[in-house]
């Protein structure tokens, strides 16, 4: 059963009406009663007839006393006033025949434009023709009324919010001397009974008061685990031991169409629906049983909030919300019945709706109150949450229990926040619309007799303490995170040389380079490793492709690449099904990377054949079916019957090189435990996961020559030693074929990075080209000294690339005699804009190729440096090839 309070304009008499269904009329339940008198009514229902004929009108009509009356005569008063045929239809008649006006009222709740009252109530608010609501003083609460006028006829309501379903003036309930009255609580307590909600208002008020602690640390954090709630907005483990409510003011509530004064201390105005439920009976004590029976009825809440003070109250002055809360809280005018509550309570469910201006902007869930392993349900039940209060303290009739907010209907839990003139509905079935404006601000006064000399904490002491909080939270955090890192300790020897200018050694500094043309670099994007033939540079790329470029030119001064890129093989067509497609593999992603492939370094043997180490696939072959090699008959032109297979399965495969005759094939395996697209957790690792195989190439046996290598990385080959780079320890290893004896070369302590390696023989001496990838970081020795900082940064990098923060943008390339082990030349950029991070690096020269055309061609011995050239690859996104000369006047 649904009820309202009215009141006569003319004396300030208040009615009890009673939502009639079938009629779809207000009635008010003394006249209801003095017709039935009038019609001598002695039907089914005559028992409880009686027994309101006989109470008196001021006890009829006191909302408290009738729920009181009514949860002791539920079913017959029902049956008396909703159920009855006779009466239905006698009612019914009344309203054809246009009779019984003093005791209908319009219904501005319930009717067939429900969803579309809160526009039309923004429009009549906003509407120049009308008054505004009646203004609301904080300062000194009055009774609330609205504004009427008068027209040259008959006398009509200036301003009401809801519009009713008739145009009969007749019916209009100001028309008829009466404005709607609201229950004036005789105390209010609220509480918040929703766990949903009390998170998501926690994450809107680190939003809205420590955006850098939500954004840095929250949101990371439940968007990487999202089936996790943040530690710090859970509520606390008082909120699963009982319920939690604050004391509000009673006297600062406001009805349905009156004006709330916009706070003036507040920049972020709130609204909150919520349920309240009304006491008929004194409780001390109370069981949930007794708690439940002292509810007679439920009612629509508005709890406005200030959420600008509301962390400050509540946190950092540790006393509770009080200015943030009572300054205004709206009630709605339809009082429900515990009978009829009830099946919104479990079954039915409740959705709340929050229009502003007219606007649909929340819409919860359904919801419930009473419903067991439902998730949508409140934490505690209303009689559990009462009896609770009742705890050596008395409740009393008349006060106000408040559900707190049910969960989305809060702007703060959206980002929504009031402005001064906004007209804010709250929905809910079966309470109908509470609808209230937001008025100006009001002007302040200052309220010291003076200003107190207060003592003031430093801003910088304040803010280390918030930088302590926030690195603790973050380390905190970052612990937990689960990593396969296991650092090793590794102290490193001290570079040889502080920088390139102590180098007892030639410095080439490059100041100038030939790179792609912009509109060809997308196509040839992160060449990891170079190598020429006829003219042609081929790399393998991050999609998984092997691609061809020419340089060329019509004399050694205008070499210029060719505009035209082929695609010469893609590795992935090793596999015979579940191969995806080009595009596919074009995008940057770990995942397609394993799908894939990932060419790593390329190698022809004499007749043409390619052989490549692929990260994700091994070491393969491409060759032509019908041909020796790759080309058609020692031409520039690839073959279009070209096949790729699998020679040999070896994880993370990184570099090869082939024996002098073509029959041996050397691999170095960077590691065993990390793929290419995580070596970066293999570097701060920093462990012996890597090896080195010999694969015969004549009979496919793959044997292990080297284990525990530290990220294998580039191999040659000079005689019978082989040089290996160790990447994760700054050094060169040398082995011996025939020993087996591994040893380090005398350079074991180098000042970068190293990647992959070339070698070049000048008078009999063998040059070692060392890639260097980036400059040696210090960082890295620190994570090795200290293998704690290494497992904690590999924790933050799989939330946050900080690597890239700290690399430099330089350009290197160290050439030692591996005869001494001395340094020769260094190749050096200082500000990384013609080479930085390369991979590779090898040396060329011009030659005058068959076609009368000057092309680069690989340099292995006695190389000219007044025609020599460096072809460098990089895997780095950003970069391409370049090529720069020996000497700066080379290029035109």
């Amino acid at each position: 059963m649904k009820l309202k309070l009215i009141k006569r304009t003319s004396d300030q008499n208040v009615f009890l009406c009673y939502f009639h269904e079938k009629t779809e009329r207000w009635i008010i339940i003394q006249e209801f009663l003095s017709y039935l008198q009038d019609i001598n009514y002695h039907e089914n229902h005559q028992n409880i007839y009686n027994l309101l004929r006989n109470i008196k009108k001021e006890e009829l009509n006191n909302l408290i006393s009738f729920l009181t009356l009514y949860q002791h005569n539920a079913n017959e008063i029902s049956g008396l006033f909703l159920n009855d045929s006779d009466i239905n239809l006698q009612l019914k008649d009344l309203i054809r025949k246009n009779q019984g006006e003093n005791m209908f009222l319009p219904n501005t709740v319930y009717n067939n434009e429900f969803e579309e009252q809160p526009k039309k109530a923004y429009q009549l608010a906003t509407s120049p023709s009308t008054n505004n609501f009646s203004l609301f003083e904080s300062s000194t609460p009055t009774t609330p009324t609205i504004t009427s006028g008068s027209t040259s006829s008959k006398r009509k309501p200036s301003f009401s919010l809801s519009p009713t379903i008739s145009s009969t003036s007749s019916l209009d309930l100001e028309d008829k001397g009466f404005k709607n009255e609201f229950l004036r609580p005789t105390f209010f307590r609220d509480a918040s009974l929703w766990e949903k909600h009390n998170v998501q208002v926690a994450r809107g008020l680190l939003k809205e008061n420590m955006p850098l602690v939500y954004y840095s640390i929250v949101f990371p954090y439940e968007n990487i685990f999202p089936r996790l709630t943040f530690p710090l907005v859970k509520p606390s483990a008082g909120f699963y031991d009982h319920p939690f409510y604050y004391i509000g003011n009673p006297l600062t509530f406001i009805g349905d169409q009156e004006t709330l004064s916009y706070p003036a201390f507040t920049k972020y105005l709130d609204f909150e629906l919520e349920v309240g439920a009304i006491l008929i009976k004194k409780i001390r004590n109370a069981s949930y049983e007794e708690a439940k029976k002292a509810v007679g009825g439920y009612v629509l809440l508005n709890d406005f909030s200030d959420r600008t003070n509301q962390m400050n109250e509540m946190v950092k002055d540790r006393f509770g919300p009080y200015k943030c809360k009572s300054f205004g809280t709206s009630i709605g005018n339809v009082i429900v019945t515990p009978d009829e509550m009830e099946e919104y309570f479990t079954d039915k469910g409740m959705v709340g709706k929050v229009y502003v201006n007219g606007n649909k902007i929340l819409q919860s869930e359904k919801t419930t109150m009473n419903k067991k392993n439902d998730p949508n349900s409140s934490y505690y039940t209303f009689d559990e949450t009462i009896a609770y209060m009742s705890r050596c303290e008395a409740l009393y009739p008349g006060e106000v229990i408040g559900s707190g907010t049910i969960p989305n209907l809060a702007g703060i839990e959206t980002g929504v926040s009031l402005k001064e003139e906004d007209v804010v509905t709250l929905q809910m079935e079966p309470f109908g619309n509470l609808t209230n404006k937001i008025g100006k601000k009001e002007e302040l006064k200052e309220w010291r007799r003076s200003k107190k000399n207060s003592e003031t904490k430093s801003w910088l002491l304040t803010f280390l303490f918030y930088i302590v909080f926030f690195l603790s939270l973050l380390i905190g955090f970052f612990s937990y995170l689960p990593t396969k890192v296991e650092t090793q300790y590794y102290n490193a020897p001290s570079p040889l040389y502080k920088s390139v200018y102590d180098v007892e050694a030639p410095v080439h500094f490059i100041h100038r380079s030939l790179k792609l043309p912009c509109n060809l670099k997308k196509q040839f994007q992160s060449p990891e490793s170079v190598i020429l033939r006829n003219g042609y540079i081929y790399s393998g790329l991050y999609d998984g492709t092997i691609r061809r470029i020419k340089l060329s030119g019509k004399t050694s001064r205008d070499l210029k690449f060719d505009d035209k890129i082929d695609l010469v093989v893609r590795t992935v067509l090793w596999k015979d099904e579940n191969i995806p497609t080009l595009e596919e593999c074009q995008k940057r992603d770990k995942e397609m990377e394993k799908q894939c492939g990932r060419v790593l370094q390329l190698k022809f043997d004499q007749k043409g054949n390619l052989y490549i180490a692929d990260s994700t696939f091994g070491v393969l072959k491409v060759n032509s079916r019908s041909n020796e090699g790759i080309f058609i008959n020692n031409s520039d032109i690839i073959a279009n019957d070209l096949v790729v297979k699998r020679i040999a399965e070896i994880s993370f495969a990184n570099s090869i090189v082939l024996s002098h005759n073509d029959s041996i094939l050397y691999v170095t395996s960077s590691s065993n435990k990390f793929g290419r697209y995580e070596h970066m957790s293999e570097i701060l690792d920093g462990g012996a996961n890597g090896a080195f195989y010999k694969i015969n190439l004549l009979t496919g046996e793959v044997e292990k020559k080297l284990d525990n290598l530290h990220f294998a990385n580039g191999v040659v080959q000079d005689g019978e030693n082989i040089y290996i780079a160790e990447t994760t320890r700054f050094r060169i290893v040398k082995y011996d074929l025939n020993s087996g004896n591994v040893s380090y070369i005398s350079l074991d302590n180098l000042r970068c990075i190293p990647d992959n390696l070339s070698l070049t023989k000048e008078k009999n001496n063998s040059l070692l080209l060392i890639a260097c990838a980036e400059p040696r970081l210090p960082f890295l020795e620190l994570a090795y000294r200290y293998p704690f900082i290494g497992k904690f940064a590999s924790k933050v990098l799989s939330v946050f690339d900080f690597i890239k923060l700290i690399r430099k943008k330089l350009g290197l390339a160290i050439q030692l005699d591996l005869t001494n082990g001395n340094i020769v030349k260094v190749i050096y950029d200082e500000k990384g804009d013609n080479f930085s991070k390369i991979s590779e690096i090898v040396e060329t020269q011009i030659v005058k190729s068959d076609k009368g055309e000057y092309i680069l061609e690989e340099c292995h011995s006695n190389c000219e440096e007044k025609e020599g050239f460096y072809l460098a690859g990089n895997v780095n996104p950003k970069y391409s090839l370049a090529v720069f000369p020996k000497y700066n006047t080379q290029l035109a």
